[in-house]
């Protein structure tokens, strides 16, 4: 019985020393930069509505170089200089000790920017609105919506147990109830897990993010429908 207890003791101090040593390594490591995808789901056109398009969706983002606060957009590694780099980026991991292990950056051929410009399209559509491509037809006389990119962003904090938040702020301006002159949306998400923090932790935050940021949008032109009924609604070919 006692060599049992011994033999326990000795396990918990071996495990608690592999730990130690594990988060010694990750503060010790230089910053790195890992992939991240983030795929979203396309919802269809209506039969029927209002057609708009979606005009190129302007990153403002504004990055610094990573310090103690996770909050702001920021980079440890190379290419914060860099405007074709920050509009991949999208979160930072940190470690336990709140050092910066790895900027997440998008692959080539996607950015804040078209993630933003897919999730005003779902939110348009799933409002009753027909998003349509510079080659579909009715194309040159539907609503322009413009958007500009303030934030989009998500962060890690926390040790044993980690909080992922996302954050995101865009500015829509169109010709529909309430965006005419101009007005911010927000979507944001927090999340709670007891594994270590990963690509695909941060993949689960943003798309809850984004999907909170649909619904905000697609509610505010449920409304402006409410408050303008006399919108004629537009039979759609193909």
């Amino acid at each position: 019985m006692l060599g049992g207890c011994r033999r326990t003791r000795r396990i918990r101090v071996v495990v608690k020393l592999l730990t130690a040593v594990y988060l010694l390594t990750l503060l010790g490591c230089a910053a790195r930069q890992m992939p991240i995808r983030i795929e979203r789901g396309i919802t269809p056109n209506p039969v029927s509505g209002p057609s708009v398009h979606i005009a190129p969706v302007e990153d403002r983002r504004t990055f610094e170089v990573s310090g103690s606060d996770p909050v702001p957009h920021q980079m440890a590694t190379q290419g914060v200089e860099d405007p074709a780099t920050r509009a991949r980026a999208i979160a930072q991991i940190r470690t336990a000790g709140a050092r910066p292990y790895a900027d997440l950056l998008l692959p080539e051929g996607q950015s804040a920017a078209s993630l933003t410009r897919d999730a005003l399209a779902q939110a348009f559509r799933d409002a009753k609105f027909a998003v349509l491509k510079p080659n579909d037809p009715g194309f040159a006389s539907s609503i322009p919506v413009n958007a500009a990119v303030l934030r989009f962003w998500s962060w890690n904090t926390g040790s044993w147990t980690f909080t992922f938040q996302f954050e995101t702020v865009v500015l829509i301006t169109a010709d529909i109830p309430p965006f005419e002159p101009g007005e911010e949306v927000r979507g944001y998400v927090r999340l709670h897990s007891a594994m270590g923090a990963s690509e695909r932790s941060f993949r689960n935050t943003t798309n809850k993010g984004l999907d909170e940021f649909v619904a905000n949008v697609s509610a505010r032109l449920e409304a402006g429908k409410r408050e303008t009924p006399d919108r004629e609604p537009v039979a759609l070919t193909n």
